[in-house]
């Protein structure tokens, strides 16, 4: 486990933004392919740009989540 809840903000983010962009590049890159090789590469993107796309909410929730068990741990601390 990460010791600083920053890094999981970090690669959510990374992630967020990682994922549109290779949507982006697979629907303006794929004209210089063959056309069969259109629909492969389009389909392929897509599904790894979304995947970064969850990937990076479920970071951001548990970077939430790791905040919230700081504080916690932190008001437990203080009784």
């Amino acid at each position: 486990m990460l010791k600083d809840p920053r890094h999981y903000l970090v690669r959510g983010i990374l992630l967020l933004i990682g994922g549109p962009l290779i949507i982006l590049a697979a629907i303006f890159l794929p004209s210089m392919f063959e056309v069969l090789d259109i629909l492969a590469i389009i389909i392929m993107a897509w599904i790894t740009g979304l995947s970064m796309i969850a990937y990076g909410v479920f970071m951001i929730i548990v970077y939430r989540r790791q905040l919230d068990l700081a504080k916690q741990q932190q008001n437990n601390k203080n009784k």
